[in-house]
């Protein structure tokens, strides 16, 4: 009987994923059908019988050759019963019906047929006049469904669209990155007409010629484009279809081989595309496998967000002369920055961003790939030569047993290759297992909280793969843009009331105020950047930067302080890159269940750091923040913090309420946030530089970006302290004598003290009321599950207070 080809079983497959349905229809006549067997299961009442005395009880008092049935075996099952197999359905009725009537086994035993096990997919509410025929054209169809319409299945994230399908060939539409692009799978046989199969890829293409394509294909071609054997026919029709519709071959020619056999070595498999705004690479791997065609492995380099460059400034020691020139080339004719206008100045930065890519970035990138090509892969750090060897003996094999044409031979090398490998395979999982002890054994040595923590905690180069996800209504998004944007959403909102608000500067020209940034100023600041940080959108490192500053120290001074004198933070250094971090324990079904990492551009955070010191140096000296904050503080750590809690308990009995707030940081109103600034006796180009710092602000998560106007901006300097200057009020509210209250960042902390415990009760109540809507009325939400309180007291107590927040 002919097996279904691939084509079928993809049609067949094409919409129901993972699922499984359950049409009433006949089975068609080609198909196998499943043998029927005739059960019987004989359960025990007493569930501390085993299974052996079951049968034991059912031989002994049934004969099964004086009432001629015909049994073809027995065997045990769950809870000491036993299933017997009959030949027949009239051998099954007589076993049955034998094993009812007999007194002893009826009144031990529970007799009857196996019940058939739940379907995969069961679909409700499907109504007579849905045919088999309607109910597959709608699963066919579930990318593109009515929800109201019978029959209808919508899986979330289901992607696949199944364009065309035959014997040779499946054509699908796929999402890749932020397109929809169409998926070519085909094998041509070598004895068949590759005409065929190219016409229905060519009209295929012209009917999506603006879609981006990646075609899969075995043709049976050669050619020196792609391999090492001289073109052939087949290889000349299919170098002819790519080039009348511009299609990209990606395999390299001097890759190998990606089929290796008896009959020798070829490149057949080839991977095409077009239309793509991202890179493809093929690897053909030699990794060994039960198949004669070898591992192909194809990355794709997903797009990088509008308006970012795809391309990456790499720097090495080899290329710091032709950067240093190339920099000082860039700044050598800019312009007197002094009597621009904030307009001006913004254009100006732009424009030395991208003179920065087209100037440096070609060189880098040359010179950093020219310096990897003697950089040798590292190994693993189990691997040891003598599993190099043997790796090479295993393969060596492998191919000794390929390239045989001997059948004879070929099976006996076969069984040698195998016996091999299994010993090769063995011996990896022993060197494994004696290595890793050995590492952690050094590593720990070492530092008992440093590398090992990590690895246990898998921190390094996590990779989050986001599934459906619950967004602000309610609802699981149906694609990965959607669930980025749900994210965004959650942790960088968007307020009307804060929108009604302008928060730009005004195209102010010198603030009286104003005191010029030095040269000796933007050093401290520049040294201070740590080498080899990641970048912002702008993709310019921290290095380039320190080279713009020492290739002309006096005009990037003059550039700051431009910028700072008319109080404006340029909008090109506002836009953060978002990485997200998932939090331990959760089921990541939630925004919440995700904490963002904000990248901000590394020239910005200079003048982030600039107007951060001159804002803490004002609020610092003048004693404007109270001294009950710890967090985000020069000489205050948590160490004080709790020294401050000892110093308090110490004569008293205290009881000490922990307050949490959720998502703190990025629910700050700015209106009220601008209000308390006002209200500040600090200069008036700083005001004004923070309402510019606060504007038109953006964040990117991969392709999805989404401006905000709420919150303290996550990656920058000067966002902790705008947290001191907003929580400040409530560490000056009165909670009464007796009542204390302490912050470390945005951890609040009530100390209550009393002369016996179950006094806590009654009076925690009215400081905790204060402190509830103080935090309601500054659109802040209380963490209910994160709160919590504890007693402390030199004595034992036996009371245990309860403690409630109204």
């Amino acid at each position: 009987m002919k097996k279904p080809s691939f084509a079928k079983v993809a049609k067949n497959m094409a919409t129901a994923s993972t699922s499984k349905a359950i049409l009433n229809q006949k089975t068609p006549a080609k198909k196998l059908a499943r043998r029927k067997q005739h059960l019987a299961v004989v359960r025990p009442i007493n569930e501390n019988e085993t299974s052996t005395n079951t049968r034991a009880c059912v031989q002994k008092n049934i004969d099964i050759n004086q009432v001629k049935i015909g049994i073809k075996k027995v065997a045990p099952i769950k809870k000491g019963g036993i299933i017997i197999e009959a030949v027949e359905e009239d051998d099954l009725d007589k076993l049955i019906k034998e094993l009812q009537n007999n007194p002893i086994i009826a009144s031990n035993y529970k007799i009857g047929k196996p019940l058939k096990r739940k379907p995969h997919f069961i679909c409700y509410g499907v109504s007579e006049e849905l045919t088999a025929d309607a109910m597959k054209a709608n699963i066919m169809h579930q990318c593109h469904i009515d929800p109201e319409n019978s029959g209808a299945i919508n899986i979330v994230h289901s992607y696949k669209e199944l364009v065309f399908c035959n014997q040779e060939m499946v054509i699908i539409k796929a999402q890749l990155g932020d397109h929809d692009t169409l998926l070519i799978s085909t094998y041509c046989p070598p004895n068949k007409d590759l005409d065929i199969n190219l016409g229905i890829i060519r009209a295929h293409i012209h009917n999506n010629m603006q879609c981006p394509i990646v075609l899969l294909g075995d043709f049976n071609a050669k050619s020196r484009v792609w391999g090492q054997r001289n073109l052939d026919e087949r290889g000349s029709k299919l170098l002819t279809l790519c080039q009348q519709l511009d299609l990209s071959i990606e395999n390299q020619p001097n890759s190998p081989p990606t089929y290796s056999s008896s009959r020798g070595d070829s490149w057949i498999d080839l991977l095409i595309s077009k239309n793509l705004d991202s890179a493809l690479s093929l690897e053909i791997s030699d990794h060994i496998t039960n198949s004669d065609h070898n591992l192909l492995i194809i990355r794709h380099l997903d797009t990088l967000p509008q308006g970012q460059d795809s391309r990456k400034i790499k720097i090495n020691s080899s290329n710091w002369i032709s950067i240093k020139t190339r920099i000082s080339n860039i700044l050598w004719n800019q312009p007197n920055t002094a009597n621009m206008t904030i307009y001006e100045l913004n254009s100006l930065i732009e424009e030395i961003q991208k003179n920065i890519f087209s100037t440096l970035a070609k060189p880098c990138n040359t010179s950093s790939n020219n310096g990897q090509i003697n950089k040798t892969k590292k190994s693993a750090i189990w691997w040891t030569k003598e599993l190099g060897i043997k790796r090479s003996k295993t393969r060596a094999l492998r191919r000794c047993f390929q390239k045989e044409r001997d059948l004879v031979i070929r099976v006996r090398k076969k069984e040698i290759f195998k016996r091999n490998f299994a010993e090769y395979k063995k011996m990896i999982l022993l060197t494994k297992k004696e290595k890793f002890k050995t590492f952690v054994q050094e590593i720990t040595n070492n530092s008992l909280f440093g590398n090992f923590y990590d690895i246990i905690n898998d921190k390094r180069k996590r990779k989050i793969i986001h599934k459906p996800i619950f967004d602000s209504t309610g609802n699981l998004t149906s694609s990965i843009n959607d669930a980025h944007k749900a994210i965004l959403d959650y942790h960088f909102p968007w307020t009307v009331d804060n929108n009604t608000m302008v928060l730009s500067s005004p195209q102010y020209f010198d603030l009286p105020d104003f005191t010029p940034i030095t040269i000796t100023e933007v050093e401290g600041v520049i040294n201070r950047v740590k080498p080899r940080k990641a970048t912002g959108i702008d993709d310019i490192p921290g290095e380039i930067v320190k080279e713009l500053l020492f290739g002309n120290k006096t005009w990037f001074t003059q550039l700051l302080n431009s910028l700072l004198s008319k109080g404006t933070f340029p909008a090109i250094w506002k836009s953060a890159r978002v990485v997200l971090i998932e939090k331990e324990g959760k089921t990541l079904d939630h925004p919440s269940h995700f904490r963002p990492i904000c990248i901000l551009p590394c020239w910005g955070k200079i003048l982030d750091k600039i107007l951060t010191e001159r804002l803490a140096y004002h609020l610092e000296s003048a004693n404007i923040l109270s001294d009950k904050q710890f967090g985000f503080r020069r000489n205050k750590s948590t160490i004080l913090a709790i020294k401050n809690i000892m110093a308090t308990s110490k004569k008293h009995l205290t009881c000490i309420i922990s307050i949490d707030m959720s998502n703190a940081f990025n629910s700050v109103n700015w209106r009220l946030l601008k209000q308390k600034i006002d209200r500040l006796d600090i200069p008036s180009y700083l005001k004004v530089a923070i309402f510019s710092f606060l504007s038109e602000r953006s964040a990117s998560l991969h392709h999805t970006s989404k401006d905000y106007n709420e919150g303290v901006p996550q990656g920058s300097s000067l966002g902790p302290v705008l947290w001191n200057i907003f929580i400040d009020e409530i560490l000056r509210l009165d909670f009464g004598s007796n009542v204390k209250i302490q912050a470390f960042a945005d951890d609040l902390l009530l100390m209550i003290q009393e002369p016996a415990t179950h006094c806590f009760t009654q009076s925690s109540k009215v400081p905790l009321r204060i402190l509830a809507n103080w935090i309601n009325d500054h659109c802040l939400t209380i963490n209910y599950d994160k709160c919590c309180f504890t007693v402390l007291s030199a004595k034992r107590f036996s009371h245990i207070p309860s403690i409630k927040i109204d």
